[in-house]
């Protein structure tokens, strides 16, 4: 009886949550999305300008996404768990005392400067569908966004689990009409590449660049999901939903990206001069659809927007700063976020996201690089035992 007792706490403890996994992995989704591909300028800049090779770029980029995204969610629970977050924390455990100094505190700066690129990305969205003044749109998400970040980060987790998947599967949806109602010069989208001018490369400056602006993508991205990912680890009860919660989080963001770089390809010479893709390819499927994508758009640039916030503010604060404090730090990034989105979007972009990303790649090996590491120490003592 007692053996069987066991038996059934050992499963239970290696059980995966199913509707765990849907809340964490949604939760990445959701956070990365609007910095990731909301637009689809991203997608453009980092896979499409690269004609066909892009598309192994975001393959590869794929892989490497969902290996650490579930590093960063198993280290949140290995390591977080019951333990002072600001003397346990994974800059310096997988990036050493230095590098990961430094970069513990250059990513409160980068999810600042992510802020204000998705807070000016709103204003674009509402002047290129709508035709309002691109600065009521920054307003009103910078509005929306202080709000949610002042309800703390349970209810935060709580609200965008359940918009990244939704994102998804209408990003999908927007990329599979693309290509079954009008794939352009698909076939010719090398040729059109090349015959057009002001290209904007996200990495390099020609199309040979195509498996460096696959890992910066991911880089500038991990680099921002840091201190949110691992946090998610302490939602989790063992390390098997730990890794399936940040594999299948980086599975749903990239297929996405996937699917969506492979429609724009036929539309390279149209969407060099537009500033939200997405939203362009959706309106010449449908007006109505063009319309419902708005909204899903500006819900996506939300969902990341929020979280960035408060990851800055978490990060500059500690554990026992008071809440009134935090607040005020809080409205007070805000409404400098508002003031740096008054800047082009796209210019924003191709600015902010491949600088990082070069710190991000050192990142993302060091990553790898010490889980291996800990993975064979671990297999040599048991062996020895």
């Amino acid at each position: 009886m007692e053996k069987e007792m066991r038996l059934e706490q050992s499963t239970s403890k290696s059980a995966v949550r199913p509707r765990t996994v849907w809340r964490i992995s949604g939760a990445i989704i959701a956070f990365l999305i609007g910095s990731g591909f909301a637009s689809g300028q991203e997608i453009f800049q980092f896979f499409t300008v690269y004609g066909y090779k892009g598309i192994m770029g975001s393959i590869i980029a794929t892989v490497i996404f969902c290996l650490v995204s579930g590093i960063l969610v198993n280290y949140g629970y290995s390591h977080l768990k019951n333990q002072d977050r600001k003397t346990n924390n994974p800059y310096t455990y997988y990036l050493g005392k230095y590098f990961g100094k430094f970069m513990q505190w250059y990513t409160p700066f980068f999810a600042f400067l992510i802020n204000i690129v998705m807070i000016s990305g709103a204003g674009a969205t509402m002047n290129q569908y709508f035709g309002l003044d691109s600065r009521v749109g920054t307003v009103l998400m910078t509005i929306f966004v202080t709000a949610t970040g002042l309800l703390g980060l349970s209810k935060l987790i709580d609200i965008i689990s359940l918009l990244g998947p939704l994102t998804v599967v209408f990003s999908l949806l927007i990329a599979i009409l693309t290509l079954v109602q009008n794939p352009g010069n698909f076939l010719q989208a090398e040729q059109a590449i090349q015959a057009t001018e002001n290209v904007p490369f996200g990495a390099g400056n020609n199309m040979a660049f195509w498996l460096l602006g696959g890992i910066l993508f991911v880089a500038y991205n991990i680099v921002a999901g840091v201190p949110f990912i691992t946090n998610l680890g302490l939602e989790v009860q063992n390390k098997k939903e730990a890794w399936v919660s940040g594999i299948m989080g980086g599975v749903g963001l990239m297929s996405g990206a996937l699917l969506l770089n492979v429609a724009m390809l036929g539309h390279v010479d149209t969407l060099v001069n537009v500033e939200v893709p997405v939203l362009y390819l959706a309106q010449q499927i449908s007006p109505v659809l063009g319309l419902i994508f708005a909204f899903i758009l500006l819900e996506e640039i939300f969902s990341t927007s929020a979280p960035m916030l408060w990851t800055v503010v978490d990060s500059v604060t500690k554990q026992d700063t008071k809440k009134s404090v935090k607040q005020g730090i809080l409205i007070a990034v805000s409404l400098l976020s508002l003031i740096g989105a008054q800047l082009p979007f796209g210019t924003l972009v191709g600015i902010v996201y491949p600088f990082t990303g070069y710190f991000g790649i050192v990142m993302v090996v060091l990553f790898i690089g010490r889980e291996v590491w800990e993975n064979r120490k671990q297999r040599a003592v048991e062996e020895g035992d």
